[in-house]
């Protein structure tokens, strides 16, 4: 069943089916397309064969040909749209420039507004995505997010302006009020918090200047620290903290701790003097050379840690000051044995001297 309200709405239909159409011009060029409804104005004006398509609004999906599964509400809401499948806008041209994308999800007006043939995105605000054309994968939500994106794909961005900036970059990220690049062409670069900008690809920045501290699964109540970690009840220990003035610490309290056991002090510096201790770098870096053993020899000789691959800040200062009390105990005893040696030293040479003045 077809039903037509309003100049030459479904006037040149053929053999088009269920279909409906309200407002002047509406659906005027269906011939065979089925299971549309135009209501406004010029709304579907240029359907011929596409099916499944809703268009609420003057001038909505108007120049829509063939395309299938759209819908289209406000005016001139995917206004350009031939052949284009599966999207849906809501909003004063939302969509507006879309001709062959796919798949397009717009909220808000002038939202993706210039997408032509960029598909699977979604931008939910007013003029979020507003100057995508050919980008895809791309998620915005909020007032011109991501807005000025051209080509760039894979983005994300939430919150008032987030990722305004981007123009080419793509799979970057930004959370919060302003939240945003540096440069139009970064790259897996993320930034979370109000007004948090990241101006390097393949990197993460957690809140703006103005923050002066960071939890991780806890509140920062610790006096001092700029980031703090910890789980829940921190059970196991964890609740380590960055000091602000640069040095991470560690929970060491005895309340954390359990299995306690009793070391062998001679056998740990015995096994300390067989450590390799070289200067390195990381592979990768340039100039940056450091001190110290290597992780195999390390867990080999002391059993701690979780693997043989990497150290604790913990465990080479426990270990060293273990061998420095064995280093102690031992001058103690030789200490000992100098001082009795030096008394004996000193009664000979009173008898000597006795001797002497004879």
């Amino acid at each position: 069943m077809t039903t037509a309200f309003g100049f030459q709405s479904l006037f040149g239909n053929t053999t088009g089916s269920s279909n409906a159409a309200f407002g002047i011009n509406s659906l005027l060029s269906n011939t065979t397309g089925e299971l549309n409804t135009a209501i406004g104005s010029h709304s579907l004006l240029n359907n011929t064969t596409g099916n499944w398509n809703t268009a609420s609004g003057s001038f909505a999906l108007t120049s829509n040909v063939s395309g299938n599964g759209n819908t289209a509400v406000g005016h001139r809401a995917m206004n350009e749209n031939t052949i284009g499948n599966d999207n849906t806008a809501t909003g004063f041209e939302a969509l507006y420039s879309n001709t062959t994308g796919v798949a397009n999800t717009g909220f808000g007006l002038g939202a993706l507004a210039l997408n032509n043939t960029g598909n699977d995105n979604s931008a939910t605000g007013t003029y979020a995505l507003n100057y995508n054309i050919n980008g895809y994968n791309n998620t915005a939500n909020g007032f011109q997010a991501i807005s000025f994106n051209t080509s760039g794909y894979g983005n994300v961005g939430l919150g008032y302006q987030a990722l305004l900036t981007n123009a080419t970059g793509f799979v970057n990220t930004c959370i919060g009020d302003e939240a945003d690049v540096t440069s139009s062409n970064l790259s897996n670069a993320t930034a979370i918090g109000h007004f948090a900008k990241v101006s390097t690809s393949n990197s993460m920045v957690f809140g703006n200047a103005a923050v002066t501290k960071w939890g991780f699964g806890t509140n920062v109540t610790q006096a001092g620290a700029a980031l703090q970690v910890g789980t829940f009840g921190t059970a196991n220990g964890n609740g380590a903290y960055l000091t602000t003035g640069g040095a991470w610490t560690n929970n060491s309290s005895i309340h954390f701790k359990e299995d306690f056991s009793t070391l062998d002090k001679k056998q740990i510096l015995d096994k300390i003097s067989s450590l390799t201790i070289s200067r390195w770098r990381y592979k990768g870096t340039a100039n940056e050379y450091h001190i110290g053993p290597v992780a195999e020899e390390f867990y080999k000789a002391f059993s701690v840690g979780t693997d043989d691959q990497h150290l604790s800040t913990i465990d080479p200062s426990g270990i060293a000051l273990a061998g420095i009390q064995e280093l102690y105990d031992r001058a103690k005893e030789q200490q000992a044995i100098i001082e009795k040696q030096q008394k004996q030293i000193d009664d000979l040479l009173k008898r000597i001297e006795v001797l002497e003045k004879k």
